[in-house]
């Protein structure tokens, strides 16, 4: 794997030379399977090993960056582990005389300060990935590059560009899902399924857009970003599973940040929706308006049959009551 001792380990992740390599090797390895393999695929994971002590500078880069998701999430995943000792005689916590097991809220935001770190890392692992492709070849096709090459917008980053919160990496990922409806029931139905798929291989292939295009796809970046929060916000505080429908409700914390939140209301909620559906509405007015204004740099386009504001508005009409609010 590609962290083998303690001493690798602390400089990626916050435990001391204290800890027992052996003990948290299962989640140094369980957290590369499922965090880092994924992302590099068989091959480039497979070319990385061989190139472990290589002194090239994109092994050197690519070890670095992997590692540092390896860190942050073994840390994540192994607290809660180690504030406890299971043995014949049940669980108990690791707490001595001198040495108290920290409180339920220390743990807890030192566990959800490593998963943003986490987050972080494994964005950048991508971008790395996708920005310096010529020295990682072995990246090409896999099912990480397609899927990160899928949408407009590729990562948290760009997306809190043209919507910011307050996770952004989190609710990035939360709600790409959605983005997919962003991309065709919107913008490629209101720029033309010809013009839209012209913009998409570019996109995809790295080809670089004219300056006009340039221009057009910040716009369209905003009208993505505004409709997939929309189309998302019924999901975000939703879960699905054995019991049935359930709403996700905050409960009682000893955490001070957690302690002075509520749960959104009804107006908080719609008022929400309605401002991601005016904006995304105003700025796609504002493409097709662009488009119109500058159609010898967009010959692919043709007016659609029925291309009006009222035909969006219809659409985002579709999504009132659906929070079981109004």
């Amino acid at each position: 794997m590609l962290i083998t001792d303690i001493e690798t380990l602390i400089t990626y992740c916050p435990v001391t030379k204290a800890t027992t390599f052996a003990n948290v090797k299962l989640t140094v390895d369980t957290v590369y399977k499922y965090h880092v393999l994924p992302v590099l695929g068989t091959t480039l994971a497979e070319t990385l090993k061989i190139n472990l002590n290589s002194t090239e500078d994109k092994y050197k880069q690519l070890l670095t960056e992997c590692r540092m998701v390896i860190g942050q999430y073994t840390a994540y995943y192994y607290a809660p582990i180690a504030e406890l000792k299971l043995s014949d005689a049940g669980a108990r916590r690791s707490e001595t005389a001198t040495e108290k097991t920290a409180y339920q809220y220390q743990v807890t935001a030192f566990r959800e300060e490593c998963l943003r770190k986490g987050e972080q890392a494994t964005e950048a692992l991508l971008q790395l990935l996708h920005e310096k492709k010529a020295d990682y070849p072995e990246w090409g096709n896999t099912a990480a590059e397609k899927e990160y090459l899928k949408y407009f917008i590729k990562d948290a980053t760009t997306f809190a560009n043209y919507f910011n919160s307050a996770s952004p990496y989190r609710n990035y990922r939360a709600m790409r899902f959605k983005m997919h409806d962003a991309e065709v029931l919107v913008v490629q139905k209101n720029i033309t399924p010809a013009l839209y798929e012209h913009l998409k291989q570019k996109d995809k292939n790295g080809t670089e857009y004219t300056a006009r295009e340039a221009e057009l796809m910040e716009m369209l970046k905003s009208v993505i970003a505004h409709y997939t929060v929309l189309y998302a916000l019924p999901f975000l505080n939703v879960r699905i599973d054995g019991d049935g429908l359930t709403v996700v409700q905050l409960m009682f914390t000893s955490r001070d940040a957690d302690s002075k939140k509520a749960q959104a209301n009804a107006d908080s909620i719609n008022y929400l929706a309605e401002h991601c559906r005016s904006t995304g509405e105003s700025w796609m007015a504002a493409a097709l308006k662009y488009i119109e204004d500058n159609r010898a740099d967009f010959a692919s386009y043709t007016v659609p049959a029925s291309n009006n504001s009222d035909s969006l508005s219809e659409r985002s009409e579709q999504l009132n009551g659906l929070f079981g609010l109004v």
